[in-house]
């Protein structure tokens, strides 16, 4: 009698297999849509921040906020000192997105709209208008001055 030996997988569990994978790609995938988001949120926060320190370095020096948020902005300074020396390039949104800027009465804004509502860093920003931008936490605006 010769028994024929069997190599390889049945139907069933391949069809078993392929319903796990199925499962499991269901379960993880919204989870990393939401990490994109938090991550482009978290790159927002951290170049507000960025152009906030390069303002502020600017207004040590001249004593006046850039009129505009341009590497070209010189606001009573002296025509070597613009905004460049400080801050090299302006950050984008990660979106391609520019950042809001807003300056009047001896006060700036700078703002990014976040994609995740209730950010951690919401809580800590600055909730006024500036200049016309508008920085509240309903509209998901990030927003930091001085």
């Amino acid at each position: 009698m010769v028994t024929k030996v069997s190599r390889g997988f049945t139907f069933v569990e391949l069809m078993v297999t392929i319903a796990i994978i199925g499962i499991l790609s269901a379960v993880v995938f919204p989870s990393l849509t939401g990490a994109r988001e938090r991550a482009r949120d978290a790159e927002r926060v951290t170049e507000v921040g960025q152009i906030a320190l390069g303002i502020e370095l600017y207004y040590n020096t001249c004593r006046a906020y850039p009129a505009t948020l341009t590497t070209s902005a010189n606001n009573g300074c002296p025509s070597s000192i613009t905004l460049a020396t400080f801050l090299p390039t302006i950050p984008v949104d990660p979106k391609g997105v520019a950042y809001g800027y807003g300056t009047a009465s001896g006060a700036f804004v700078v703002a990014a709209t976040l994609e995740t509502t209730n950010h951690s860093s919401l809580a800590n920003d600055v909730d006024t208008t500036v200049g016309g931008v508008a920085c509240d936490d309903a509209g998901k605006k990030y927003c930091k001055g001085g």
